[in-house]
């Protein structure tokens, strides 16, 4: 177990740059903890947290990485104690640019690990402890083309998320319980447009909050519940 928790801990807190480098090498130490030497895929690495071996891999965005988790057997419906899912994880964009918003990720290979995850069945509307779903994530990070994908797979639009952190107008409305929508905490227009034509609702979304300005995932990561 801990071989398993300190090779998948090590992987998952890189960025893409850095994991595409250790690819080889860790999907072959994988498959010999998990295949040669017994080690459950899905056993829960960390007391505190209850991280899989899938969760952690998930966030590093590589495909080859997930892939081998998912053959040898890894659950893609497990969460973690805060209830995350790999999905989830996958969602969160780690390479930002100074401004916060810009396409610095191979989105192309974070779209294969979410499909990937949704082929073997993971829930595309689970959502975490914060009732964040992966869309709600998604919009957060403005990457259109994981929006467009969570979509096209059936995730809902119009589900919402009552916590004020999320979102800075929602801060401001927390007296008058408002809730915010996938739609309300986008970080940029191109995804308020993709997510306007596919909500299922008449409810109203309040005002976003503009890219540079304390967006929603700062207060993830300064919450230490990105995850």
């Amino acid at each position: 177990g801990s071989a398993l928790w300190a090779l998948c801990e090590g992987f998952g807190n890189l960025n893409q740059t850095q994991a595409r480098r250790f690819i080889c090498g860790f999907t072959r130490i994988l498959k010999i903890i998990v295949a040669e030497c017994g080690a459950p895929i899905d056993q829960r690495l960390d007391g505190k947290s209850a991280q899989t071996a899938l969760i952690m891999v998930a966030s590093s965005g590589i495909p080859e990485a997930v892939e081998a988790c998912l053959e040898l057997g890894a659950n893609p419906k497990m969460r973690n104690a805060q209830g995350w899912t790999a999905l989830l994880v996958a969602c969160v964009v780690k390479d930002v640019s100074p401004d916060m918003y810009g396409p610095q990720e191979d989105d192309v290979a974070r779209c294969k690990v979410v499909e990937m995850l949704l082929d073997g069945r993971a829930d595309v509307d689970a959502r975490n402890e914060h009732n964040m779903s992966a869309l709600m994530i998604a919009a957060t990070f403005a990457r259109p083309t994981l929006i467009e994908l969570l979509l096209s797979r059936g995730a809902h639009a119009d589900l919402h998320t009552t916590d004020a952190h999320l979102n800075p107008v929602l801060r401001l409305e927390t007296a008058r319980s408002h809730v915010g929508t996938a739609v309300a905490i986008a970080a940029a227009e191109e995804c308020k447009e993709i997510l306007h034509r596919y909500v299922r609702s008449s409810t109203p979304t309040v005002g976003l909050h503009a890219p540079g300005e304390a967006g929603c995932w700062i207060c993830l990561e300064t919450t230490g519940d990105l995850i």
